[in-house]
């Protein structure tokens, strides 16, 4: 039984990479069609429009992620209703482990592989939202020399 929660966790791990990584990457294409440098540097307004588009489209991109993982915990029957292995993937992904639902002794190292994938996926996200900032909003540090530094 460890054996095939080892290939669908590695499985759903890799699947859930894949989409995380193309979906970034057109994510940054999207953005950059739709909001341009130059129109982002004019307004402050923009500047948040644009970051808060960026943000709902990741947090979209984390739930379908997460739905993903739901599917196989019904396939499996580890749950009978779709909310309710949503609910559990999601407080799974996020590392947040409420603990009211579990999944039985024979699939319980699937929510291990779920809780490793989020991690590193919210990681991705928090990069990428970064980087957007550093594109986006002005360079609070410009002319500014820190102290002690040479």
């Amino acid at each position: 039984m460890i054996a095939q929660q080892l290939l669908w966790g590695a499985g759903m791990t890799l699947l859930n990479v894949v989409v995380h990584v193309v979906s970034l990457v057109y994510l940054g294409r999207v953005l950059s069609y739709l909001m341009p440098g130059e129109a982002i540097a004019k307004e402050s307004l923009h500047r948040a429009m644009f970051l808060s588009v960026a943000v709902l489209i990741l947090i979209a991109i984390h739930l379908v992620e997460a739905g993903g993982w739901a599917l196989l915990y019904c396939g499996l029957g580890e749950f009978d209703e779709f909310p309710q292995a949503l609910y559990f993937s999601i407080v799974t992904a996020t590392t947040l482990g409420y603990g009211d639902l579990t999944l039985s002794e024979p699939w319980r190292l699937l929510g291990v592989f779920e809780a490793m994938t989020g991690l590193l996926l919210f990681g991705a996200s928090t990069a990428a939202v970064f980087q957007l900032m550093v594109k986006t909003l002005p360079d609070p540090f410009a002319g500014h020399e820190l102290e002690g530094a040479e």
